[in-house]
């Protein structure tokens, strides 16, 4: 989710809208604003629409990532060739 606007502020306090990045739907959320909020619940807002976050995408990549980067053993390789 991506913050769009800002309605209203007060003090640490504020009213966004949030704008999905995978379908376009809109969601308005009551957030503090602070490190933690924009690092760790952002990503973590889910779409009403699609039920996507940005840290489900992210977390597919990265295991992606992960699956082929990790070596091997030889004779695991072996053994798939041989079938």
């Amino acid at each position: 989710m991506i913050l769009k606007s800002v309605r209203s502020v007060h003090n640490n306090d504020f009213v966004g809208t949030y704008e999905c990045e995978w379908c376009g739907g809109e969601r308005e959320v009551m957030c503090y604003d602070d490190l933690n909020f924009h690092t760790n619940v952002v990503p973590r807002l889910e779409c009403h629409d699609c039920a996507q976050s940005t840290l489900s995408a992210t977390k597919c990549l990265l295991v992606a990532a992960r699956r082929s980067a990790i070596p091997r053993h030889p004779s695991i390789k072996a053994k798939k060739e041989a079938q």
